[in-house]
């Protein structure tokens, strides 16, 4: 099933920018409607028609609705399994689990995603992008250290939570946890 008509797309896709992407997250599809120039009935009848085919999901009665991973994936991102995610803790071994090395993984490939669609100073994402780099080298090391890669996912979150609080710096506070 994909989406039909350009209104549909450009509903689904403010959707996804007023939740982040963030599928626990709900916005009023009126809201959504009004950025996009439409009238009440017309936000109304476009956000039923996602409901409906699975892309997003109405949360509350007054018009709150979320995106769902079939949305995400509708507009060709992969969703995050925040649950998973989430739950995924770098824990207090000296090295990295495999189990571990996959999760920094991932979470480095949604970091990356994120800072796609930012526009920060050159400074801020030059920051960003290093840290990101140095969490990738010490993955190449046969023995890669969790507390350097707990230090580095710190120092990302703090450059990420400077530009915006997002459920990128979420996910990455859950996981640097102890």
């Amino acid at each position: 099933m994909t989406i039909e008509g350009h209104e549909a797309l450009a509903f689904l896709t403010e959707l996804y920018n007023m939740t982040e992407g963030d599928t626990s997250r709900q916005v009023s599809m009126y809201d959504i409607g009004g950025v996009l120039g439409l009238e009440k009935s017309s936000a109304g009848a476009i956000a039923e028609e996602l409901i409906v085919d699975g892309y997003a999901e109405l949360v509350s009665l007054s018009g709150g609705i979320s995106i769902t991973s079939n949305g995400l994936k509708e507009l060709n991102i992969s969703p995050a399994d925040s649950s998973e995610t989430m739950a995924r803790k770098l824990g207090d071994e000296k090295l990295l689990s495999e189990d571990g090395l996959k999760a920094v993984e991932e979470l480095l490939s949604l970091i990356k995603e994120w800072v796609a669609g930012k526009s920060a100073s050159y400074a801020a994402l030059e920051e960003i992008v290093i840290d990101i780099k140095t969490a990738e080298l010490q993955l190449l090391s046969p023995k890669p250290k969790t507390e350097i890669i707990r230090e580095v996912l710190k120092s990302l979150n703090e450059s990420i939570s400077a530009t915006e609080h997002s459920a990128v710096s979420d996910q990455i506070a859950a996981m640097t946890a102890r």
